[in-house]
């Protein structure tokens, strides 16, 4: 568990550092989404230092640095990046002067924190529905697969953080839920409800499958390729057909469009042109 949490934490760190020098669009990213990992690792924290505080034995150390590194990982890394994604969701806030900004923020972490208090309450009262909940709780990537498909966005992670984050989720959901040899198996520590069931961990194993092919198949066939053209909104075509007049020059690097750059031409509804490898730099794609 603790290797599991530092790869997530190393993963987290790696993905926040590719917004920030390959000027990623951090818009892109769902609120939900992240907030949802960030409740599950702070009830994981809580779990553990809970079912070892108790108990006096030789792996109660483990479980504290288990905990830890899970608080470390909640309020450390996940709500920092809440925030950050948070911020570029509303700048307009900002623009209204500090006291909207303060109104908007207890606001969120009204929220944020009921939702955490509200979860831990739910999980003592129906501690027997546990199974349940985790199971639910890892549907974490839901939230950014429709993010996607609503405005349209690809390449919201980086492929190694979708697999490093699911992989590791599994293993953590498989080694509580699953392992016959566990910690959690009424030996010394009490048994978690659901625990050793081949269904559950079978659900869990097929749920994120599910969600990674998903989410990797967004960023190789568009974000809304599974979705029937019907439910699709209305959208402008850019790449309509428009006579480019002699002399036409892309509005971002000045070269003169030819005939020769046929589909490789974006029109706008201005009648602006571009170059689509123009419009997909990490530098303009980081501002639109």
């Amino acid at each position: 568990m603790n290797t599991l949490t530092l790869v997530q934490l190393r993963g987290f760190l790696s993905q926040m550092r590719h917004h920030e020098e390959e000027h990623a669009s951090v818009t892109k990213l769902s609120v939900l989404g992240i907030a949802m990992q960030a409740l599950m690792d702070a009830f994981d924290s809580f779990l553990h230092l809970s079912v070892a505080a108790p108990v006096q034995a030789l792996n109660t150390y483990n479980f504290a640095v288990v905990s830890m590194l899970k608080f470390s990982l909640f309020a450390l890394v996940e709500v920092r990046y809440l925030l950050l994604i948070w911020r570029h969701h509303h700048q307009h806030v900002f623009a209204e002067g500090w006291e909207t900004v303060r109104q908007e923020l207890s606001r969120v972490y009204a929220q944020f924190y009921g939702a955490l208090i509200g979860g831990l309450v739910f999980i003592f009262v129906a501690s027997d529905y546990l199974d349940i909940v985790a199971l639910a709780m890892q549907a974490y990537w839901v939230p950014q697969i429709l993010h996607d498909v609503r405005h349209g966005s690809k390449n919201s992670f980086t492929r190694r953080f979708i697999i490093t984050i699911a992989v590791t989720r599994t293993l953590e959901f498989l080694y509580l839920w699953g392992c016959p040899a566990g910690l959690f198996n009424g030996d010394i520590y009490p048994q978690l409800p659901g625990t050793q069931s081949f269904q559950l961990c079978a659900a869990a194993v097929c749920l994120q499958t599910a969600q990674v092919a998903v989410m990797l198949s967004q960023q190789r066939l568009g974000p809304r390729w599974f979705v029937p053209w019907l439910c699709l909104p209305h959208v402008y075509n850019y790449r309509r057909t428009a006579q480019a007049d002699v002399g036409t020059e892309c509005v971002i690097c000045m070269l003169e469009i030819t005939p020769e750059d046929g589909s490789h031409i974006v029109t706008t509804p201005c009648d602006h042109r571009f170059h689509d490898s123009c419009l997909e730099r990490p530098e303009i794609d980081s501002k639109m």
